[in-house]
């Protein structure tokens, strides 16, 4: 068993979180939540998969969540994200043969950053109180929406399309 010094990066967690990931439509999803809210889609997925273990997932399972990779989000993945993101689209970075490599680069750092972050994550949902409840769509609805309200603007709706696909996704991924 791995500590929180040294996770499991390929612990069950990440298992989910490929298998999640990999579903049609998923990953566009993800990324929109992403991109429109600010969301932080390891998290998310953490969440959905603590439930799916049986496991209370509430507003402060969320914030304990949420905290345990706050400073390593911010200082590790958000900084890759827009240097990968901005040699996809500045012509100065298109017109030279060396950048797709690089760039192809950065987005593996980024992925093994979100691969740690999940691994502590992973760490977070195993000390989560147990429910004893199966998951079910309801309930993976009801964990998405409070991940949602964690991230996004109050009273803002998330898009009802990308929360049944991702409900639907996760209960699929089991």
């Amino acid at each position: 068993m791995a500590s929180a010094d040294a996770p499991d990066l390929k612990g069950p967690l990440w298992d989910f979180a490929l298998r999640f990931y990999a579903l049609p439509g998923v990953a566009p999803a993800c990324l929109d939540l992403q991109d429109r809210f600010d969301l932080d889609v390891p998290l998310m997925i953490a969440a959905l998969y603590a439930r799916i273990q049986g496991r209370i997932v509430d507003q402060a399972a969320i914030a304990t969540l949420a905290a345990s990779t706050a400073g390593w989000r911010d200082q590790a993945i958000r900084p890759l994200r827009p240097i990968r993101r901005n040699m996809k689209v500045s012509p100065w970075m298109a017109a030279h043969s060396a950048i797709p490599a690089w760039r192809e680069g950065v987005k593996a750092l980024e992925l093994r950053a979100e691969q740690i972050q999940l691994a502590f994550l992973g760490h977070v949902v195993d000390g989560l109180r147990p429910d004893g409840r199966s998951a079910d769509e309801a309930s993976l609805r009801a964990t998405l929406v409070l991940v949602m309200q964690h991230f996004a603007d109050p009273g803002v709706e998330p898009p009802e399309p990308a929360m049944t696909l991702i409900t639907k996704a996760a209960a699929s991924a089991t």
